[in-house]
This record gives structure tokens, sequence and C-alpha cells, in this order.
């Protein structure tokens, strides 16, 4: 009797030390796409010098890559498109900053094909065709009457406040900070999602 009293007892505690791990993981699994958000709002500074900030710097987009998230080509978009650069220098595009957004919540929470660790900076297209600008310093606009490459409101990007804050007069929505925009994609990721 008292051996199956302490198999008992053992099997118990068991089960709890497993209910507190799962438990501690799903806390960590739920704290992590704030941890990636908040490491690519943050403005990146390279610290190896000239040579490693051309290998994070901004690229042209290849006219055979492919949106991770829905297989669009973001060449075809060159107002909207997005990327981040890994730390082994690969590059992965984006047809919009939607798309950006919902690849970096995957990435977060373990569901993509990349570790939360190997992200190193991040671009997004100034709208008004400015360039590339880095997506933490970018300001974006939410519900405008301009839809996106998928026809869809896909968060247009600017490199400036006040250029954000004259888009929306002319087109309507509202002007989003990085993490608000993340947030707000979070909040609603799979919004007008078809796969091509």
């Amino acid at each position: 009797m008292a051996v199956a009293a302490r198999h008992y007892l053992l099997a118990g505690m068991l089960f709890s030390v497993g209910s507190l791990v799962a438990g501690l993981v799903h806390c960590a699994q739920q704290d992590a796409p704030v941890a990636v958000v908040q490491a690519l709002a943050a403005p990146v500074v390279l610290e190896g010098g000239a040579t490693e900030a051309a290998r994070f710097a901004a690229r042209a987009v290849p006219a055979d890559a492919r949106c991770p998230v829905c297989g669009m080509y973001p060449a075809r978009f060159p107002k909207w498109a997005a990327q981040l650069a890994l730390r082994d220098g690969s590059v992965r595009f984006f047809d919009s900053p939607r798309e950006f957004f919902v690849f970096v919540d995957r990435v977060s929470r373990g569901r993509a094909p990349v570790a939360a660790g190997d992200v190193m900076v991040a671009w997004v297209t100034d709208y008004p065709g400015n360039g590339w600008v880095q997506a933490g310093a970018a300001w974006y606009v939410q519900g405008s009457k301009v839809t996106g490459p998928m026809r869809v409101d896909a968060l247009p990007a600017f490199a400036r406040r006040e250029s954000a804050d004259a888009f929306v007069a002319n087109n309507g929505g509202r002007v989003l900070s990085f993490s608000e925009a993340a947030a707000a994609v979070v909040a609603a990721p799979a919004a007008g999602h078809h796969h091509h």
C-alpha cells in the first residue's frame, strides 16, 4: 500500500512539474512576439563597421523573389515592398508591410523557418518613393482607402510622420508607430489573406 501511495505521489509531482513547465513555455511563447517587435523597433546599430553595415543594408528586390507569406512577387510592388535581413546575410522579401508583420509574428511564435535570434534588421519602402527606411523608424497608415498588392489594407509605410499625416488627410486612416502596426496585424493577421 505504501509503495502504491508513493507511486501516486510521484506521478502527481511529475504532473505538477510538467504543467508548470508547459505553463512557462506558453508564457514565453506569448512574450516572444513582443521581444522581436521591440528588437526591430529600436534603431539597429551594427557593430562590425562598413562591412557589416553593407551586409545588412536594404537591397534591390530580385524580380524572382517570392513573399514567404503570400507567394506574390514583391518586385512588382515597389511602393509597398519590405525586407528582413537575417544574421546569415540572407534576406526575406515581402510584397507589403502587412505581410512583413505577419511573418514577424510567425517568427516570434516559432511558426516560421527562421529563428527569432536570426532577425537582424528590417526595411520598408517609403510609400512616397524615397527609398528604404528601417522598419522600426517608419510610420504606418491603417484603414485608408488605398489598398495594397492583395487589395487589402497593407499598411503603407512612411519615413516621416508629416508624410503619413498628409496621406491620412487625403485618404483617411490613422497613423501608427512600428509597435502599434505590429500589434494591429497580430490582432487580425489573416484578414484578406489569399495564397497565390
